[in-house]
């Protein structure tokens, strides 16, 4: 795993996303300001603090939704695991 550290950090920070269930709470971003919004809709926030705190990354993994975010997880575990073991690196016998 040598030179992978960072990519198999990286993988498990957003293996390690929340899956929250249900429909989830988002409020507008409140902008303040001379120049109006022309596009609203890309000002929502979550509502729960803790899930607006989450990096970018796993915050598209909880707004993708459960069943696809548990499909992405799954490709990301099989490249953690490759990554991690070197197999990503060796080319397959031709």
């Amino acid at each position: 795993m040598r030179g992978n550290g960072r990519i198999v950090a990286v993988l498990d920070h957003l293996l390690a996303a929340p899956a929250p269930q249900g429909p989830l709470a988002v409020q507008l971003t409140q902008v303040r300001g001379e120049v109006p919004s022309t596009r609203p809709w890309v000002r929502y926030e979550f509502a729960d603090p803790q899930l607006e705190a989450l990096s970018s990354g796993q915050k598209m993994l909880v707004r993708m939704g459960p069943d696809n975010a548990r499909r992405l997880k799954a490709v990301l575990a099989e490249l953690r695991r490759r990554v991690a073991t070197g197999e990503v690196a060796r080319r397959p016998a031709q």
